[in-house]
């Protein structure tokens, strides 16, 4: 009954967020373009720049084998990782706190996530199974005793983490951080270079693979060069930008009323581990909660940019902590049981469905308020450029999305002429160089797109193609600037292409190539 439950819980969590979405969002259409070119014999960062971590794209891989359209294949794969996630999560926080806390936390966090998802198909969601797994293998260690299995999967659940975004991270800081607390009581260095050893071990488990392929199929270099030195630049923010975005974290998971809740269960953790009250099962969880929510809490802001997919790393801390506050409700909850003359497990569960209620009302409102606010501007373009190059290109042509939408790649099945699907590599300061457009210019020219669709008006990081919009555009995102050798590729596209067409409220200019226009030789 627990598991259909759990599974209802999941399930209805992704049918929630699907029908708050319009289209294919932004960043999933990437992914399954990148998913798409690796089906086709291509690899990441060397046939497609992105600065993710790889994992995602092989998950998308197995959404694309599922269901060749990809969404309805991806979202299986999505409910068989949040399925897991609460699987093991109940499983843990069952045999520490007891049925109905667990059922609390998992409510909690399978709830918000319904509201925080935005499309679905995040690394930070496939990440919660192996968050949850981590937690669950660490309250075996405590429970059973030293073992070297666990703790070299806690390395792997760390490593397969760090493939998909290391920003969820913080569960591990926590895990670790208590066993150094741990050793400092036992006076023990041997205490805590068990634990690092063996999960640094299982972190080469999962490495090692993964960079030699990596290294043998001519993308390792590339790799270093998109997911580490340009998140480095990407990462910088003031100090008023990280607390904005925190702001903006706490505010995603306010809504749905899981954090008011989660912070009551980490004062009270917090209380009853400075007073020695909490029972010695539990001493393990509510210590790694404790650390974990202030952790995932700045990693997920640490970029100043308050995107809500970040804190969906967040949920797994919350999840626990809502089950702690549940917990300590247990006596209160039994003495209104004796009053009333009832079981206290009736109690119990009449709280825990009107919490279901609270919890779930937050959906019907944010549905209410999207549906009413209806499609963005952005949101009505897409599609409406992905009908237009379907129908005006054949499926071998190349088609090169201006600005920031190189997902529509894989919307309209058209593959881009260059790696840089989407531009952002060229405009991001201390990272931004000559040698990168003139690498696009040479794949312009080799392979000219049969269409140009200019996305430049859905962002306020790429200038339009058009030189006279160029004139009077105003470049807003201040880490970005662009270089002077940019003019190689606006000449290149006005001596080549014709503007033939606008689409979609936001009038995304169309270019066709001039007849008589002809790839370089290779």
């Amino acid at each position: 009954m627990v598991v259909i439950a759990l599974a209802g819980l999941c399930a209805g969590a992704l049918l929630v967020d699907r029908s708050l979405q319009f289209f294919i969002g932004r960043d999933s259409s990437l992914f399954l373009y990148v998913a798409r070119r690796v089906q086709e014999g291509g690899v990441p960062y060397r046939d497609v720049w992105d600065h993710k971590p790889p994992l995602i794209y092989y998950l998308d891989v197995v959404g694309l084998a599922l269901a060749d359209r990809g969404i309805p294949g991806v979202a299986v794969v999505e409910f068989a990782a949040l399925f897991a996630a609460a699987i093991v999560g109940f499983w843990a926080l069952h045999r520490t706190l007891g049925l109905v806390p667990a059922l609390f936390g998992v409510l909690g966090w399978t709830t918000a996530i319904a509201v925080m998802l935005d499309g679905g198909n995040r690394p930070e969601e496939f990440a919660l199974p192996f968050q949850f797994g981590a937690i669950a293998l660490f309250l075996g260690e405590r429970r059973a005793g030293p073992s070297r299995w666990r703790w070299t999967l806690i390395g792997i659940a760390a490593a397969l983490a760090v493939l998909l975004k290391p920003t969820v991270l913080g569960v591990w800081a926590a895990i670790y951080l208590a066993e150094a607390a741990r050793a400092w009581q036992l006076r023990s260095l041997g205490a805590l270079a068990r634990p690092v050893l063996l999960g640094a071990l299982g972190v080469l488990f999962v490495i090692v693979p993964v960079g030699s392929y990596l290294v043998a199929s001519g993308a390792g270099n590339d790799f270093v060069d998109q997911v580490i030195r340009f998140n480095i630049e990407y990462s910088r923010s003031s100090l008023a930008d990280r607390i904005g975005a925190l702001a903006a974290g706490v505010q995603l998971t306010l809504f749905s009323g899981l954090f008011p809740v989660a912070f009551v269960g980490w004062v009270t953790a917090v209380v009853q581990l400075s007073r020695r009250t909490a029972a010695v099962d539990a001493r393990p969880l509510l210590v790694v909660a404790v650390l974990a929510l202030p952790l995932d809490f700045a990693l997920a802001s640490a970029t100043g940019r308050p995107y809500r997919e970040y804190f969906l790393g967040c949920l797994a801390a919350q999840g626990i902590l809502a089950a702690v506050a549940a917990s300590s409700a247990r006596r209160t909850l039994d003495r209104v049981a004796a009053r009333l003359a009832v079981s206290s497990r009736v109690v119990s569960f009449g709280v825990l469905g009107a919490c279901v209620v609270l919890f779930a009302s937050a959906i019907p409102a944010v549905a209410a308020y999207r549906h009413q606010a209806g499609p963005n501007d952005q949101e009505l373009t897409r599609p409406e450029a992905t009908a237009y190059v379907v129908l005006h290109t054949a499926g071998a042509d190349r088609v090169l999305f201006w600005g920031g939408e190189g997902g529509l790649n894989y919307t309209t099945s058209r593959r881009s002429p260059t790696r840089y699907a989407y531009q952002y590599a060229l405009y991001m300061r201390g990272y931004q160089n000559a040698d990168r457009i003139g690498e696009l210019l040479l794949a312009l020219e080799r392979e000219p797109p049969t269409l140009i669709v200019d996305a430049s008006p859905a962002t306020i990081d790429v200038p339009p193609l058009d030189r006279g919009e160029r004139a009077v555009w105003t470049l807003e995102e201040p880490k970005y600037s662009v270089l002077p050798e940019m003019d190689l590729i606006f000449r290149w596209v006005e001596e080549h292409y014709v503007r033939v067409a606008e689409v979609g409220p936001l009038r995304w200019p169309i270019y066709e190539r001039r007849s008589g226009v002809t790839p370089a030789s290779r």
